[in-house]
């Protein structure tokens, strides 16, 4: 439930606050917990008015902006949101195709709470990763009946076709092509 999601993603014990307000965990920053954690204040902020929420979810738009922290890549038409260890075969730095989907619903969420239309390159950016295929360093396949597919765990040999990934990437995705209709790319 949203009350128990809440707690684990604020658990005070796993999680930390940096200087500049970007929810981070022992093992670093996370892009999924600092996207989930961002959502979630969103939610928070609607639902309270408290402004304690309001700026937990602009904070995290400062991961987004920090380059040193999100990978410009496919000859700066994308940004990844790295996973900066292994994981189940993939090699540091991969791009998780449920990550890239929430990020493009927490930023266009930021968008909504704050009007700050800077972003929309850089949520153009994290949507053409996401829509790349896989063995090109994005998270779409195909599925062996001819589907496709995005990949939580793009290229991994052992965790292939992992549906909550595919359907959080899925929303990110929706919800991109509502905004930006135009993009052919994105069009279902």
């Amino acid at each position: 439930d949203e009350k128990a999601i809440w707690q684990q993603a604020t658990d005070e014990t796993q999680k930390k606050i940096d200087n500049d307000g970007v929810i981070y965990s022992s093992r670093g920053y996370h892009p999924l917990l600092i996207v989930q954690f961002g959502v979630l204040s969103y939610y928070e902020f609607l639902k309270t008015k408290d402004s304690t929420h309001y700026f937990k979810c602009i904070n995290q738009i400062k991961y987004f902006k920090d380059s040193s922290k999100i990978n410009l890549i496919f000859d700066g038409k994308g940004v990844g949101l790295p996973y900066n260890f292994n994981y189940g075969g993939l090699k540091a730095p991969w791009y998780s195709g449920m990550t890239q989907g929430y990020a493009l619903s927490y930023l266009l969420r930021y968008r909504k709470l704050t009007g700050d239309d800077s972003v929309n390159s850089l949520i153009e950016k994290i949507a053409y990763v996401l829509l790349q295929k896989q063995e090109d360093g994005g998270t779409i396949s195909t599925t062996k009946e001819g589907y496709t597919w995005i990949e939580e765990y793009p290229n991994s040999k052992k965790s292939q076709q992992v549906l909550n990934g595919y359907i959080n990437g899925l929303i990110g995705l929706k919800e991109y092509h509502d905004f930006f209709p135009k993009d052919t790319l994105a069009s279902f």
